[in-house]
């Protein structure tokens, strides 16, 4: 989950500011904060399940602590995913009826891709490939998994 949200941001970044005949790439002020809140807890859980591995050096006991630890970060992004998506589904109207101007996240920039965009930035920005490692971090944070993994 690290490498997707890094590799979406190195992608925004990178093609941030790219413009042809009018046309933007990425919407001028989006919103970047819940790709860095999605990157930070996969490095906490990385980082956590790390430590476990390494706890195995001294012993099982001291692995058991840091995977409560890790156990319990998994049940608070569960929980934080559960009232985030239902914040999402509620606000829903305000992303998906973007015109262009104003504040937009980089998953509903990427899924929603009008056809222009397509057509001029296809070579640089795989959108179809940056909504989906957007939506799979998300739906891999439910103990069930609605996204394919294949």
């Amino acid at each position: 989950m690290v490498s997707l949200m890094t590799d979406n941001l190195v992608v925004f970044y990178t093609t941030a500011e790219a413009v042809q005949q009018g046309v933007r790439a990425w919407p001028a002020q989006p919103k970047l904060w819940p790709t860095y809140v999605m990157l930070g807890v996969a490095a906490l859980n990385a980082f956590l399940a790390a430590m476990v591995l390494i706890g195995y050096c001294w012993s099982v006991r001291a692995a058991n602590r840091w995977n409560t630890a890790r156990f319990t970060l998994k049940v608070i992004v569960i929980g934080a995913g559960l009232a985030m998506w239902a914040f999402a589904a509620a606000t829903t109207g305000s992303t998906t009826s973007f015109n262009g101007v104003g504040t937009q996240s980089l998953w509903s920039a990427a899924c929603d891709a009008s056809a222009q965009q397509l057509q001029y930035f296809d070579k640089n920005i795989n959108f179809k490939r940056a909504c989906i490692e957007q939506v799979r971090p998300l739906s891999m944070s439910f103990p069930f998994h609605p996204v394919d993994n294949g």
